[in-house]
């Protein structure tokens, strides 16, 4: 999710906990030796909480650069019931090193006129289901809100869908529906996991986008707003510190030739393709 890209993307570790005991084998003999359990003990519990906290050169939400230097933070909580998980969160994000209004991307601006003044609240939940073991299906409801831009809200209900082929590649596939705006947007991709060292792994992802009217009356828009969307690749390398936490840090292209949505429909406002970003986030399950 955010997520929804969130991906873009990124994203997405906890612990369990194994109780147990030390025992002694029996005695055969007076010079039989004393064999000790020494099946380690884990430390970590799991309830289901988790809070994120990150830091990316570019805010890029549905292939559109929104802020520059941002700072974000996310909180959840997951419950498993009766073979559903049920998920309820917010995310904050707030850009920083603040430009002026209307200042050219050169300037430090971000390309839709905002500047770096801006922030969004997005409070969310959901509910998934894992299908014969190969299949996690997702739907939920996300509220956008900007408080300091004072743009009106906004909401979106999605579906998301990730196949596991074998532990080799995940197909995955987002719709989205903004029902105040009255706009779809659609997204499939792929994801390839290798483990790197036993805490460490690479993860690989490319898609591309599809909307329909979802931009209309959020973005200043210049031109048509359905068609093809973006493309996108990305690489991160999530780092498991220990039980609980994980550090991830990550990079990501953006593109879209001069006919597509995130490239044509915003006009001379910026660079809204054919750019890398990049950012890094820590993660402690709880």
């Amino acid at each position: 999710m955010k997520r929804l890209i969130i991906l873009a993307a990124i994203g997405v570790l906890g612990g369990t906990l194994h109780a147990g005991g030390h025992a002694k084998a029996p005695v055969l003999d007076s010079k039989a030796p004393v064999v000790v359990d020494k099946t380690p003990i884990e430390e970590c519990v799991d309830i289901g909480g988790q809070i994120t906290a990150g830091y990316e050169t570019d805010y890029v939400f549905r292939g559109y650069k929104v802020a520059h230097d941002s700072v974000w933070g996310d909180i959840n909580y997951q419950l498993e019931l009766g073979g559903f998980t049920f998920n309820v969160g917010a995310w904050y994000l707030n850009s920083i090193n603040p430009s002026p209004p209307n200042a050219t991307p050169a300037q430090g601006g971000s390309s839709n006129g905002l500047g770096n003044n801006y922030d969004e609240l997005n409070l969310y939940a959901s509910t998934g289901v894992n299908i014969l073991g190969v299949l996690d299906a997702e739907v939920g409801y996300v509220r956008y809100i900007f408080p300091e831009t004072g743009a009106g809200q906004t909401g979106e209900i999605f579906a998301s869908f990730e196949a596991n082929l074998f532990d080799i590649i995940t197909p995955q596939v987002l719709i989205a529906y903004d029902h105040v705006l009255d706009g779809w947007y659609y997204q499939a991709g792929i994801e390839k996991q290798i483990q790197v060292l036993d805490n460490i792994g690479i993860v690989l992802g490319a898609g591309v986008a599809y909307s329909d009217n979802y931009f209309t009356g959020v973005l200043p828009a210049f031109g048509q707003d359905s068609g093809w969307n973006h493309y996108y690749l990305t690489a991160s390398l999530p780092i498991e510190l220990n039980c609980r936490a994980t550090l991830t840090p990550y990079v990501g292209y953006n593109g879209a030739p001069d006919t597509w949505v995130v490239d044509g429909a915003f006009g001379p406002s910026g660079q809204q393709t054919d750019f890398i970003h990049g950012g890094i986030s820590l993660t402690v399950n709880f």
